[in-house]
């Protein structure tokens, strides 16, 4: 037991080294031409791209994108079991979901196929988890991405579309409720004003006739 353990505390550091490393590498040598194991698309626009996670690894990428798409798109991030690389299933995967409407990226996560970290072919559930986030980050910070929509809208007056970066004032004492869209997420942050004897009162739900008059 004690050489297994000192073996895993041994392999944490040389995963913690190679992070270090990785803040210092260039630009990845990346494939550009197509090298999947399943055929091309001809409705799906197709791009390698790569991006970092918050742990310095940087993380080669494929995206998928329907031809002739105008607007912003709801997007995807799809990733393989351990092992898997970006070139096989995944990739299959993202480009189906392409053909079906969203954008979607194939990605390799950390010590994998195309993307860095030392050791290679190695799991860590704190990275890998670290590599999806990174994922989201890529995908809500590009411009043609979707990153949600919701309503607010207080009691007698009209509901109110909000987009991100919207900020909304509530007085006290307003009866008001707020969501996503029906064809959308939501996301938001409640800042409540410091005061004394305040609270939240919850109130009943918006009914299902109401919610859905809502486009």
């Amino acid at each position: 037991m004690r050489k297994i353990i000192t073996a895993l505390a041994l392999l944490m550091n040389v995963i913690a080294a190679g992070a270090q490393n990785t803040k210092e590498m260039t630009q990845l040598k990346m494939t550009q031409e197509w090298d999947k194991v399943f055929p091309k698309s001809e409705k799906v626009n197709h791009e390698k791209i790569s991006f970092h996670n918050h742990f310095g690894f940087e993380l080669a990428a494929d995206v998928y994108k329907p031809k002739n798409a105008q607007g912003r798109l709801a997007a995807i991030a799809v990733c393989g079991p351990f092992g898997a690389v970006k070139e096989q299933s995944s990739g299959l995967y993202a480009q189906t979901l392409a053909e079906r409407g969203f954008l979607a990226i194939a990605f390799d996560p950390s010590f994998t196929g195309e993307s860095s970290g030392q050791p290679r072919d190695v799991f860590s559930l704190d990275i890998n988890t670290e590599d999806f986030q990174a994922a989201a980050d890529y995908l809500s910070n590009r411009p043609d991405v979707d990153a949600g929509r919701g309503w607010y809208q207080e009691w007698g007056k009209p509901a109110r579309q909000l987009l991100p970066g919207d900020v909304v004032n509530i007085p006290a004492n307003v009866k008001h409720w707020h969501g996503a869209a029906r064809d959308s997420w939501f996301a938001h942050l409640a800042m409540p004003v410091p005061g004394e004897d305040v609270s939240n009162e919850w109130l009943e739900p918006v009914n299902d006739e109401e919610y859905n008059k809502l486009k």
